[in-house]
């Protein structure tokens, strides 16, 4: 385990080194310290117990994927909230309780929502490695994301075990990523290139997929 995390440390730091220097800005505004350990606690929480925790999971998936997607609505709508605003912050929570309680009690909601989140979001750290792809290929991009998410669902529904043991390491672990970035602002999810950012993710998967694995081969997760 120790050995890992200093690769991952070690790695990390080459990566931000050979992109010219990241720059850590650290943000100190209560909620956004907030969020980053809420969030990072989930993301372990995910990683290593998504399977185990199963009913507990699906909330927790749903809660991000409907909180997100009410953030993503209000950018969109003619109503604008500024990112701080209370208002803002309480429907986005709002509805996030709302979606978790769904994906909770109808399991089938809550592990095609798994499906989706892990498939959009190995995209969009793949899709970090290329320089600029994001920048000349929009509609590609968006694409591409939308796609993989698509596929992700199908893949859960096939072959729900595993793919459930895979899709929780890689929202938790793009949950701890997304906390460090909005924290330190250091571009490791949506950076022009950021092969630091795709690394962890694939460290932090394998290491939630390897210890999920040796500790839910028996396990009835769909029991109440």
């Amino acid at each position: 385990m120790i050995k890992l995390l200093a690769l991952c440390s070690s790695v990390f730091a080459a990566a931000i080194d050979s992109n010219g220097g990241l720059g850590v800005r650290f943000d100190n505004r209560p909620w956004v310290i907030l969020y980053a350990i809420v969030f990072i606690a989930l993301g372990i929480l995910l990683i290593f117990f998504g399977l185990k925790l199963f009913r507990i999971m699906l909330f927790i998936v749903g809660f991000i994927f409907f909180s997100d997607l009410t953030s993503i609505i209000i950018d969109k709508a003619d109503v604008y909230f500024d990112q701080g605003s209370l208002i803002r912050k309480a429907i986005c929570f709002g509805v996030g309780i709302l979606g978790g309680i769904l994906a909770r009690y109808v399991w089938r909601v809550g592990i095609t929502l798994v499906g989706y989140l892990a498939g959009f979001q190995l995209a969009l750290m793949t899709c970090t490695l290329k320089q600029g792809f994001f920048f000349e290929n929009t509609t590609i991009y968006l694409i591409i994301l939308i796609g993989c998410g698509l596929v992700g669902v199908v893949v859960v529904h096939m072959i729900e075990k595993p793919s459930l043991i895979v899709g929780t390491s890689v929202i938790g672990t793009f949950m701890i990523i997304s906390s460090v970035d909005s924290l330190l602002r250091i571009a490791l999810r949506f950076g022009d290139y950021s092969p630091a950012g795709f690394l962890l993710l694939l460290a932090g998967t394998g290491l939630g997929v390897a210890y999920q694995y040796h500790t839910t081969k028996e396990l009835k997760y769909r029991d109440p």
